[in-house]
């Protein structure tokens, strides 16, 4: 077969980096196209992944526009990939072995120009809308707060809107972090947006989250620090906008306190003989010490005393009624005797931790034995009376007095 080699030139113009250029006579390459072409039309293998490319609200040159005459060439080339050659040789029989590599077309075929097929192509192209980001024209904003762009969201129209940009990481007054900033595509400038935020909003990193939906915006600063006790909790606030970037609302208008646990402290004290009375008024003013330390907590307290008798000098609910600490003390004098310490605490758990004298099941139940030594003429021993404070789930400290 004859081969016009010195007349060779390319059938689709602009192809450049396909896998197989078809350097092939000019009149040998117009069939070859016309198939191709029809091949394309019953497959409509372009128009569906050109559909699968998005629109793109943000441009600000219309979508159609950024379509050119080289995406065209640029995805003829894409046809020949192995991947996409496969593919239609599977559905074009006809065609598949004019795109097998190194077989030229035969010179019996008809002579037809390629302009058809590139106009057919670039027909399919033009109404798609094929970036998102404008490539050419690029707005870039630009500000020195730390972390700015963290976040970015589009709010309103194309006139009346713009950009809500986040800065999450700026460190401003003393504890306040993070700050939101309104940015114009029209004047290509940013502004910050002025958040009134609450006292204890301490390094909320405001703007590490925004949200757009219609007319309203909401920048959230989610990472309030609070210590609670030996605990850190992480909380947040919110703030919602119009579009005229007016603060609406705060969300939620307070933080939660800190968690209040329920605590019920019954005291239990050695009156024996063996206690100086000097030492048993310093008792005294010790346990006024400790129930006034717990006064704005929900914790309630109970006393008893004990030496080889056993007075209950007040309840869990004579407690709650007078919160007065000096006052429930007043009446309480040393009985004197032997120390029956394991019986009492026996009677501590059956006679004060029960619900008709105050004590709350779902409270932390804590027993606080304070004494100056062990026990003496006790009948019961720790071994039983330990197991049934245990299963009464009551927490047990000793305190010593010398």
């Amino acid at each position: 077969q004859m081969r016009c080699i010195s007349d060779l030139s390319v059938c689709f113009t602009g192809v450049r980096n396909a896998e197989v250029l078809l350097y092939v006579h000019r009149c040998q390459c117009s069939c070859w196209c016309v198939r191709l072409s029809s091949c394309l039309i019953q497959f409509s293998f372009l128009p569906f992944f050109l559909s699968l490319l998005p629109a793109s609200p943000l441009s600000p040159v219309p979508s159609p526009g950024l379509v050119s005459p080289s995406l065209c060439t640029t995805l003829i080339a894409l046809l020949f990939t192995p991947a996409l050659r496969c593919l239609l040789c599977r559905r074009c029989p006809q065609i598949s072995h004019l795109l097998a590599p190194g077989s030229p077309p035969s010179f019996a075929q008809p002579r037809m120009d390629p302009l058809p097929l590139l106009i057919y192509l670039c027909t399919v192209l033009a109404p798609s809308h094929g970036f998102s980001v404008d490539v050419e024209v690029p707005i870039r904003f630009q500000e020195a707060a730390a972390g700015f762009g963290q976040s970015v969201v589009q709010f309103g129209s194309v006139n009346t809107g713009g950009l809500l940009v986040g800065a999450p990481l700026h460190t401003g007054d003393v504890n306040e972090t993070g700050k939101v900033y309104k940015c114009d595509p029209g004047s290509r400038s940013c502004k910050e947006i002025p958040i009134q935020r609450p006292p204890d909003a301490v390094n909320m990193s405001l703007g590490l989250s925004l949200a757009a939906r219609d007319s309203n915006l909401l920048v959230c600063g989610p990472t309030v620090h609070r210590a609670c006790g030996q605990n850190m909790y992480v909380n947040g606030y919110c703030f919602l906008l119009d579009q005229s970037l007016r603060q609406l609302q705060r969300i939620p208008d307070t933080l939660a306190e800190c968690p209040r646990p329920a605590t019920d402290i019954a005291l239990l004290i050695d009156g024996s003989g063996s206690i100086a009375p000097e030492d048993f008024t310093k008792m005294k003013t010790f346990l006024s010490e400790i129930m006034k330390r717990f006064h704005n907590t929900d914790t309630q307290f109970a006393l008893m005393q004990y030496s080889h008798r056993f007075r209950e000098h007040f309840d869990f609910l004579r407690y709650r009624s007078s919160r007065d600490p000096d006052g429930l003390l007043r009446s309480v004098w040393q009985l004197r005797g032997a120390t029956y310490t394991a019986t009492a605490i026996q009677k501590v758990v059956q006679d004060l931790f029960i619900s008709w004298k105050g004590a709350r099941d779902q409270a932390t139940k804590i027993l606080i034995v304070i004494t100056d030594g062990e026990k003496s003429g006790d009948p019961l021993s720790y071994s039983d009376v330990i197991p049934e404070a245990e299963r009464a789930g009551i927490i047990r400290y000793a305190i010593g007095v010398s």
